[in-house]
């Protein structure tokens, strides 16, 4: 029976690392490749599916916390070609968004309380 600690240490050597900076802020994705398949019903194919963790030390547009879990299927990510520009876009759309534009002001903005 395997140990937590050699458990963890296959599924860490198993992450594909993407670094990459967006809007000067530091991002880390980890891509867990194809953990599991989706049957899809159109094209009557299954569809591998990667685990993302995308990471930043403060808030992006896609998340408060600068943490995201996301399952993205293979289908998807062919429309942008690599796992970095997938989530550069992402970022993109959503920093389009009024929250993320009140975020980035406010931030910009001194406070003296």
């Amino acid at each position: 029976m395997n140990s937590f600690a050699q458990i963890h240490a296959e599924y860490e050597a198993r992450l594909i690392h993407h670094n990459f900076v967006w809007q000067n802020i530091p991002i880390l994705i980890l891509q867990d490749k194809e953990i599991c398949l989706v049957f899809d019903c159109i094209t009557d194919e299954n569809i591998g599916v990667d685990h993302l963790q995308i990471k930043a030390t403060q808030p992006i547009s896609i998340t408060e916390t600068g943490y995201k879990s996301y399952y993205l299927t293979h289908r998807n990510l062919a429309e942008y070609k690599t796992v970095i520009s997938y989530v550069s876009n992402w970022l993109d759309h959503e920093a389009e968004k009024p929250a993320w534009k009140k975020y980035v002001e406010k931030s910009r903005q001194l406070t003296l309380f």
